[in-house]
């Protein structure tokens, strides 16, 4: 019997948090280990949570030891920053897997030989990158071989595969034991062993999340309160006295046993990560095909890397990483390098049951790490320098303006928005912002607001606790859901109806009646300047009123933003609309609080929404930062504002996020046939004592 624990925390999690997840779940689990000499385990810890326990709580590290020590431990490596492999360059994918092998030597004075896959996101080729960095075997679920057509009979035990002449072992865990523990019963858990054993089964492989171990809902009573995790131990004892089991690890495993044969398995993750990475639609249809259907393996999602498909802002922050590792490596820089590698943790990439890409502090995080890793690479540059590159990968090409002090990227075949705004003073990405979009689970929340809350018992429930993907999400208040048509940067163009209000822009539905928001604009480069132009029509009820020439002109100093303005009538008829410039920003208070807005002299609370008249300037300051940010027009506008706000699931419940704030300054437009409209508007940043 193998059994393993994986503990991890996202990159940027909050320190309360992380605190928490010890005091409640992986110190106990240790303590509790230590009084059962015979429990032998293999635990991954990932360097996320390894960092964080060596600067704020080394007791889980001496415990750790002692345990090693003991002969109680077998240690697993794998990414240091838990990347998803399959998702790096394969030169970060070993600099990665080496990062944490060589802690683990130095820190333990052991030698990891396999690896933990993260979110056991499985592409062929690791085999290669996973043999290389001098491992021996890896650990993915059970289900990686069933949907490769391997009977589920055949899978208690191991395989070897290879991929261009290196080989390495895969260990299968088993889906049942992971389902099982700690949720069931240990009794139930005995009943299975038992039966594997009878029917002649090897061995019996389980490896899982340390957090259900007492972090995730309901679990800290259920194992720790109400003695499962006694129960269980006690329960192990039993069996081991018996010889019905006998606790190995992976190591022990490859040198006392043969493996089963030769394996090549196909793109694979767990179950519910494959659902998740689906489009939202394609998540509902899915689930109506399983229902209408007998369960099959071959019946599945997607891959791991949808995600970026599925949400452009994980794509731009994915791209970047890329972009920058191919400097870092070109230019063997490894200060940067370790901040690039660190850039590379997964949770905040995508999204399932866990908020992901939802919580903004993790998108901070990861650009936070992007952004010092770039100031270092540009410390030694001059000049600021424009590139063309498409680094979204989306077959475009894309404006890059980056110097010592900036990173800006503008993206032409989307209306010349500002895609990417990122100031080396702040380390912070401004476009770090969220799009509202529809997800599968807004459907449950459509169709029952009255759904119970989890964790109630049923008659045949009572001595179990439920597993996260199986707790029903509780409603405690009226949940307000919109949806963007367009994605949410900066420098957005409309032109939209005199009737529109506040609540119209708040919910992405103001009567648009140009066709410049995400339209394709020309793009010509002129010296420092940049400068995007549309010729576009003006509608009314799908009727075309007029032609319309939009240029807007870009010059950039210091990482600040100054854009002219120039509209022209081009049509015979005059234009009577209202013409307005949105912008989408991230400010890191919105992670970590301490913010705060003026406008017309006056505070203004940054999570009210408000519509305001002669409006010349937004000031916006972020106390932790010492950043004092202006929104600055030539002439003064009207303004509709609102703090954007996304709904998402998380483990446990449903979460109303500030993802960004949104601001409209509009202008009235009367213009006759070969008039024009000039404005200018400026985007000034400064430390602020």
């Amino acid at each position: 019997f193998i059994f393993g624990i994986h503990n991890h925390q996202p990159l940027g999690n909050f320190d309360w948090v992380i605190e928490k997840a010890a005091e409640r779940c992986y110190i106990p689990f240790l303590e509790k280990v230590s009084n059962f000499p015979f429990f032998r385990f293999v635990l991954h810890t990932s360097g996320v949570l390894i960092d964080w326990f060596e600067k704020n709580n080394p007791y889980y590290l001496e415990l750790v030891k002692k345990l090693a020590q003991k002969g109680q431990i077998e240690f697993l490596s794998g990414g240091y920053y838990e990347p998803v492999l399959a998702s790096i360059p394969k030169r970060d994918r070993r600099k990665q897997i080496s990062l944490l092998s060589q802690y683990i030597k130095k820190k333990f004075d052991v030698k990891p030989s396999g690896v933990w896959l993260t979110e056991r996101v499985w592409e062929p080729d690791l085999v290669e990158d996973i043999a290389k960095a001098g491992m021996q075997y890896v650990v993915v679920d059970d289900r990686h071989f069933i949907v490769s057509g391997f009977d589920p009979s055949h899978l208690h035990t191991y395989y070897i595969s290879e991929f261009n002449e290196k080989r390495i072992a895969i260990f299968p865990i088993d889906a049942k034991l992971r389902y099982f523990i700690p949720f069931r019963p240990p009794e139930e858990i005995e009943e299975y062993l038992n039966e594997l054993n009878k029917d002649g089964f090897p061995m019996a492989i389980y490896m899982d999340d340390g957090e259900k171990f007492g972090e995730w809902p309901g679990t800290h009573k259920w194992v720790y309160e109400d003695g499962w995790l006694d129960k269980f131990f006690e329960m192990m004892g039993k069996l081991n006295e018996q010889n019905i089991i006998k606790f190995s690890t992976f190591s022990e495993v490859l040198k006392e046993c043969q493996p089963q044969g030769i394996a090549y398995l196909s793109n694979a993750s767990y179950k519910e990560m494959e659902e998740w990475a689906l489009p939202a639609k394609k998540i509902i249809e899915l689930e109506t095909l399983k229902k209408k259907t007998k369960y099959s393996p071959f019946i599945r999602g997607g891959h791991w890397k949808n995600f970026f498909t599925k949400y452009p802002e994980s794509n731009r922050m994915h791209k970047f990483m890329l972009l920058l590792s191919s400097i870092v490596n070109k230019e063997k820089n490894k200060k940067a390098q370790k901040l690039l590698l660190s850039s590379q943790c997964n949770d905040a990439y995508w999204h399932g049951i866990f908020g992901g890409l939802y919580l903004p502090h993790l998108r901070y995080e990861i650009w936070k790490r992007l952004s010092e890793t770039l100031s270092i690479l540009s410390s030694g540059t001059k000049k600021q320098e424009f590139e063309i590159i498409d680094f979204d990968y989306d077959g475009k090409n894309e404006i890059w303006v980056h110097s010592s002090s900036s990173s800006s990227i503008f993206k032409p075949s989307l209306g010349g928005q500002l895609i990417h705004h990122i100031l080396f003073s702040s380390n912070n990405n401004y476009q770090n912002t969220l799009t509202r979009r529809f997800e599968a689970y807004h459907k449950k929340i459509k169709d029952d607001v009255q759904k119970k809350e989890t964790g109630i018992k049923t008659k045949n429930e009572q001595e179990k606790v439920p597993s996260i993907h199986k707790i029903e999400k509780k409603i405690t208040a009226p949940v307000r859901l919109f949806y963007d048509w367009y994605e949410r940067n900066s420098f957005i163009d409309h032109f939209f109806s005199e009737r529109a209000t506040l609540e119209d822009y708040e919910k992405c539905d103001f009567k648009e009646m140009g066709d410049f928001v995400n339209q394709e604009y020309n793009v010509k480069l002129d010296g420092e300047k940049i400068g995007f132009s549309r010729s576009g029509g003006i509608y009314e009820s799908n009727r075309l009123i007029s032609n319309v020439y939009l240029i807007k002109t870009f010059t950039l100093t210091d990482g600040n933003i100054d854009c002219h303005y120039l509209i022209k009538n081009r049509g015979e008829r005059p234009v009577v609309t209202q013409f307005g410039v949105e912008f989408n920003l991230f400010f890191e208070f919105l992670a970590t609080a301490g913010g705060r807005m003026e406008i017309k002299d006056e505070n203004v609370d940054i999570f009210k929404k408000l519509s305001l008249n002669d409006v010349g300037s937004i000031v916006i300051f972020d106390k932790k930062q010492m950043l004092r940010f202006e929104i600055k027009v030539s002439r003064n506008c009207n303004l509709f504002y609102f703090p954007l706000q996304t709904v998402s699931q998380s483990e446990k419940g449903f979460d109303t996020t500030t993802q960004c704030l949104s601001f409209l300054p509009f202008w009235m437009l009367e213009l006759a046939s070969g008039e024009t409209f000039e404005v200018n508007v400026e985007w000034k940043s400064e430390i602020h004592l």
